[in-house]
């Protein structure tokens, strides 16, 4: 999970039986609180994931964090990542308001502008998933052998 926060997705991935579950966050406390509260048996990774990562996975998935992260971060990790995993499970808010870089979303896009972007950096859009947000996608990889 990519900016796994305090860990929610891994928790639930790990606790329903997900063998290898692995995820990455650059925030120290996030991972402070995930230490004391989260599924032990994750491995908590404090990095930028948009530096890489490592190894070959079935599933990578980023819920809620894209927005944060501009597009001169984003395309060379996409590209990288497309060699990485099979799946992507990915959303990413398209609403704008006038708080939104209060939140520190500084990269909105609509679905359909996240959907292009992915399938120019080695992606193909398989469905809309409805959860855990209504505007989540799955994605398959072009590029994983």
């Amino acid at each position: 999970d990519l900016g796994a926060g305090t860990g929610v997705w891994p928790s639930l991935c790990a606790d329903n039986g997900v063998g290898r579950v692995m995820a990455y966050d650059r925030n120290p406390y996030h991972k402070a609180y995930y230490g004391e509260h989260g599924n032990q048996t994750v491995k908590y990774i404090l990095d930028d994931f948009t530096e890489g990562i490592k190894g070959k996975y079935h599933v990578v998935s980023s819920i809620e964090v894209f927005e944060h992260i501009p597009d001169t971060a984003l395309l060379p990790f996409l590209e990288t990542v497309a060699k990485q995993c099979y799946w992507f499970l990915f959303s990413s808010t398209p609403h704008t308001a006038g708080s939104d870089e209060d939140w520190g979303h500084i990269n909105i896009k609509s679905s359909e502008a996240w959907q292009m972007l992915f399938e120019a950096h080695g992606f193909n859009f398989r469905k809309d998933l409805r959860a855990p947000t209504a505007w989540t996608m799955l994605f398959e990889s072009t590029r994983t052998k």
